[in-house]
């Protein structure tokens, strides 16, 4: 799914760009919607680059166009005050 967006390269993936953050909104919006209807019996987990991800900015610097924080992901452990990047590492214990 991230090379279907245009997050393939990992230039794109790691990118201070308003750009390059909307393609991983739209990344981890489908990531959400597919964590919340997957079917019971079906396992889902992040997996390879999804672990990696940034995931999304916090909506200041969304509103700037331009991140001045250090980028988060699944895997950084660290933990982020926006309700966007919350929800996303909520659907990892689902």
């Amino acid at each position: 799914m991230p090379d279907l967006l245009g997050l393939g390269p990992k230039r794109l993936q790691t990118a201070n760009s308003l750009e390059a953050e909307i393609r991983r909104r739209h990344f981890w919006a489908c990531y959400a919607m597919h964590a919340h209807t997957a079917e019971k019996s079906s396992h889902f987990e992040a997996k390879g680059n999804v672990l990696t991800l940034p995931l999304p900015w916090c909506d200041k610097d969304f509103d700037d166009g331009v991140c001045r924080r250090p980028q988060i992901s699944l895997s950084s452990g660290e933990n982020e005050s926006s309700i966007y990047p919350s929800l996303i590492k909520a659907t990892t214990f689902w």
